[in-house]
């Protein structure tokens, strides 16, 4: 569940949150939303957004959107509706209540007018969820790796129900192991970067276990 509201005044965030701000300068086409600020920050109720409105033309209400999905909309929230037109400083704050820890997430906002026409704002904000939400609960599970096919780095994301050491194993079609990493991990979600520059291409095999509370296997396809 997500929770937005606009509000009086834009809230201060730590030293290393994001802050992104539009160049009216570089700007041959204003868009009806004068955008001056947009950042975000992890925290233990999920990763909280704001930005602020120098001002509004027309302007029915936005859209935010998250990895390029659609997180919340002016059209199923109140609280998501624009100014209309107004000349002045509005800030939103939004927090993003189904952010999983350890992963990274890619905002985007989206104002709609009031004809109807969508206008999607350049800039994005990064952030990467790493507080643990109070009485959540996380399990042991291993994702399929991303990009893939690959070449020649993948990612392959991983969640631990606690922090501790994982074992990683990468087998090649005749079950010889070609890569075997003992990861410290989090609690969460993780990542590890597995490069195979000096492999050969062909169906390879990656095996996650935790002692004996998980083993997981998975496969992939390295594409030269």
């Amino acid at each position: 569940m997500c929770h937005f509201t606009p509000t009086e005044s834009l809230i201060e965030l730590a030293l290393g949150d994001t802050y992104l701000k539009d160049d009216p300068a570089h700007n041959d086409n204003p868009l009806p939303v004068e955008l001056t600020a947009f950042n975000g920050a992890s925290t233990s109720a999920g990763i909280k957004l704001n930005w602020t409105t120098q001002s509004e033309t027309d302007n029915a209400g936005f859209v935010l959107l998250r990895n390029g999905q659609e997180v919340a909309s002016h059209t199923n929230t109140t609280a998501l509706k624009g100014q209309g037109t107004k000349s002045g400083v509005t800030n939103y704050t939004y927090t993003d209540m189904e952010a999983e820890l350890g992963l990274t997430y890619t905002y985007k906002l989206r104002s709609v007018d009031l004809s109807g026409q969508t206008h999607d704002y350049p800039r994005t904000v990064s952030v990467k969820m790493t507080e643990a939400v109070p009485g959540k609960t996380y399990n042991y599970d291993l994702s399929q790796n991303y990009p893939n096919p690959f070449n020649p780095s993948t990612t392959i994301l991983y969640q631990m129900k606690e922090a501790g050491i994982a074992k990683l194993v990468v087998y090649d079609v005749l079950g010889r192991e070609v890569v075997s990493r003992a990861l410290q991990a989090n609690k969460g979600w993780n990542e590890y970067k597995f490069n195979a520059a000096s492999l050969g291409s062909g169906v390879y095999f990656y095996r996650l276990s935790v002692g004996g509370q998980f083993d997981k296997t998975m496969k992939m396809m390295l594409m030269k």
